[in-house]
Formats: C-alpha cells, sequence, structure tokens
C-alpha cells in the first residue's frame, strides 16, 4: 500500500492508496499515554472509485473515528463515550478525594 503526503493545508494528513480502485485518508487527532501502550484517536475516509463507469464514479463513504485499533465510531457514539468518560473522571475525583479525607 502506497501513501500520498498531502499538502499542508489539506484536512487530511495521510492518504493511502488501497488498491487501483480506492483510497483511504486519515487525520490523527489525538495520542493518549496508557501505561506501556497508547490509545490513537483518528477520522478516516474511504473513497472508492468505479474506473469502468463512463464518466468515472466517486464514491464517498461517510468518515469513521478510529479508537485505537478496536473501535470505529461515529460522531454520536464518540460522544457518548466522551461524555461517559468524563463522568468516571468526576466520579473518580469524588472517590479519590473521599478516600484521602478519610486517611487523615
Amino acid at each position: 500500500m502506497s501513501q500520498i503526503q498531502p499538502q499542508n493545508d489539506q484536512q487530511w494528513t495521510k492518504i493511502s492508496l488501497v488498491d487501483t480502485e480506492a483510497i483511504d485518508r486519515e487525520r490523527v487527532i489525538g495520542r493518549t499515554q496508557l501505561a506501556d501502550d497508547y490509545v490513537l484517536v483518528r477520522v478516516a475516509q474511504r473513497v472508492d472509485f468505479d474506473l469502468l463507469g463512463v464518466p468515472i464514479g466517486k464514491n464517498v463513504h461517510r468518515p469513521r473515528i478510529a479508537m485505537g485499533e478496536l473501535f470505529e465510531l461515529d460522531s454520536r457514539q464518540a460522544r457518548t463515550i466522551a461524555g461517559d468518560l468524563l463522568a468516571a473522571a468526576d466520579f473518580f475525583d469524588v472517590i479519590a478525594q473521599t478516600e484521602a479525607q478519610q486517611r487523615l
């Protein structure tokens, strides 16, 4: 799979030629260190071409959010997870503060 390096002013930071009829384009949004590993969050999109059509056809797939190597989300799911993570962080802070006060 070969890659094209886009110009600096484009939204996508990496474009990969998947085969003769498709490209994947992506942009890394963030990278969070977790112990000995990290979670990469990126937005990706596939574009297929119908080279036999007259005129040549182009099918632009919906973008997807990739969280790590395991999960692909849409924007609604990403917002839900973000809210859940914020709620978990708030709960964590309350518990940690309560336990710290109990130790005193």
